[in-house]
């Protein structure tokens, strides 16, 4: 080539999918220089090297991959989130430097994200994307939450409203008062959540759960209860560790430990409201809140998906213990 040329980037064939072990994961606007002939004859021939374009819309991922080539990905319009081994704002006029084998992925911010992909290495032009687990995902995590809401629904928490045994006045209220010690606990999960969070992306809902009516005060509250019983120690430590995870748990991982609670306690409540008199007939639809509320997972790396997965299941664990110990206090009443 001997004369300077000008190469639209329309004219750059778009690259839709990268073969890995079979799957074509979908991929965001992506152009690799070197699908144009006047700029593969242009470039140096080595395979370690290659340039692309990349375009994300509003809101739109490119999902998480790993090359084995290292990656310079250089915004040069709009901003937009990282996600991966480092999560993070980006924008126009920064560089995200990307060493071989670490995971990456972007999405777009309020005006797109646009950005040249620069890949360097011994690989090929394409390089073969590593497989995420999808449990590992938002999608993966939500369907594990609904997985253990599930068997939570099975326990015997739920024979014991239906069998007959509530119609016995003093299990009656032994039940009902060890309910009030799960309900309080709730509540007082809500109130150290808020107190302890400074991140402005979680505190504003964080501070609306606390000061919703209906979520700080459960409105299923018992209305002619009186004077409350002595605590059971097991029930108390069963729901105090609810609380202490508040202070001890990052903000993400806060969220699905309240996810949890809040599923598990709409679970009981849409049951108990049909059948217990003592309880207000205001109904209010606590799973839907929740899930609403996990919106704040969104866009985390597959590592952390991971080990949200992990507290996830814990809480689901001592929610099971909690409402096995108020069926056991019940019964031996």
């Amino acid at each position: 080539m001997d004369e300077i040329c000008i190469v639209s980037r329309n004219a750059i064939p778009p690259v839709q999918s990268v073969e890995h072990e079979g799957a074509a994961p979908e991929l965001a606007e992506l152009r690799d220089f070197r699908w144009n002939a006047l700029l593969r004859d242009f470039m140096p021939a080595s395979p370690g090297f290659s340039v692309s374009w990349v375009r994300l819309k509003p809101g739109e991922t490119l999902e998480l991959r790993a090359h084995a080539v290292q990656t310079l990905m250089v915004v040069y319009a709009g901003s937009g989130h990282m996600l991966g081994d480092l999560e993070g704002p980006v924008r126009k006029d920064d560089v995200a430097i990307i060493p071989d084998g670490c995971r990456y992925g972007f999405v777009g911010g309020p005006e797109g994200l646009h950005a040249l992909s620069i890949q360097l290495g011994d690989g090929d032009a394409l390089p073969a994307v590593e497989a995420v687990d999808a449990q590992d995902t938002f999608g993966g995590l939500m369907a594990y939450n609904q997985e253990r809401l599930e068997e939570f629904r099975r326990r015997p928490l739920f024979e014991l409203l239906r069998d007959g045994t509530l119609a016995d006045p003093v299990r009656r209220k032994v039940f009902v008062d060890a309910v009030q010690v799960w309900l309080d606990g709730n509540h007082a999960l809500l109130q150290a959540r808020q107190a302890c969070c400074v991140d402005p992306k979680y505190a504003a809902r964080f501070l609306r759960d606390a000061s919703h009516p209906t979520l700080a005060r459960s409105a299923l509250r018992s209305s002619a209860r009186g004077a409350q019983a002595e605590a059971d120690p097991a029930l108390e430590c069963m729901t105090n560790w609810f609380t202490y995870q508040m202070f001890v748990l990052d903000n993400a991982e806060k969220t699905v430990v309240e996810l949890a609670s809040k599923c598990a306690g709409a679970a009981y409540r849409n049951v108990a409201v049909a059948l217990l008199t003592e309880y207000s007939s205001q109904a209010y639809d606590h799973v839907n809140h929740a899930i609403t509320g996990a919106d704040l997972l969104r866009h985390q790396s597959p590592r952390t998906y991971a080990r949200l997965r992990s507290v996830m299941g814990e809480a689901w664990d001592m929610l099971a213990a909690l409402s096995d110990r108020i069926v056991e206090l019940t019964r031996e009443a």
